[in-house]
């Protein structure tokens, strides 16, 4: 469950994080308790219309504190959803119709200059390959290949056959997306 969730927190709108309302109520009332109890040395007492106001209740603790919960429970999704998108361009992963692995939508362009450098896929403490201005550098072959990158679609050319993938980078995340190899992801190498 929780693979789920990280996955829709990173692929999916603001809309989609309804599901956080629940943990942000519970933990926002945790947060909004402390004030009343600090300063009064009690709860916080919610009191909706209709119900008599019990002893103690203080409008301008418990009810702005109240009103405050609200707004606060139901906007916290959307500013989750803004910042986790913030740096991310208008590309998103979306599951296929009819496949099970999902397809980039392309939508925007990576510039040359911010692919270039050294990449791993993490299945070792060595980097996978380096991404030179006109070639591919693979650490583990000693190779270089050369490529083409126009908006989002690299190219790469091996001496038997041409390898064509969507491009969609986040940070220091780049994924290679491909309809006959599916998704790979690699992380900038750091020594």
């Amino acid at each position: 469950m929780a693979g789920l969730g990280i996955y829709r927190c990173l692929y999916y709108s603001a809309f989609e994080f309804g599901f956080l309302v629940p943990l942000t109520t519970l933990v926002m009332i945790a947060i909004a308790n402390s004030l009343p109890y600090w300063l009064l040395n009690r709860d916080l007492i919610f009191v909706s219309r209709g119900e008599t106001i019990p002893k103690g209740y203080r409008w301008y603790v418990d009810g702005v504190l109240n009103a405050l919960l609200l707004i606060g429970i139901f906007i916290t999704p959307f500013i989750v959803g803004a910042t986790i998108h913030e740096y991310e361009p208008s590309v998103k992963i979306t599951p296929a119709a009819t496949a099970t692995t999902p397809s980039i939508e392309k939508s925007y362009s990576i510039s040359p200059d911010s692919i270039i450098g050294v990449w791993t896929d993490g299945t070792n403490e060595f980097a996978s390959f380096h991404i030179m201005k006109d070639s591919i550098y693979y650490t583990d072959q000693g190779e270089s290949y050369p490529y083409r990158l126009k908006e989002n679609t690299i190219t790469i050319i091996y001496p038997d056959f041409t390898y064509k993938a969507t491009l969609r980078m986040k940070k220091d995340t780049l994924v290679m997306y491909s309809e006959d190899y599916g998704a790979s992801k690699f992380w900038r190498f750091h020594e």
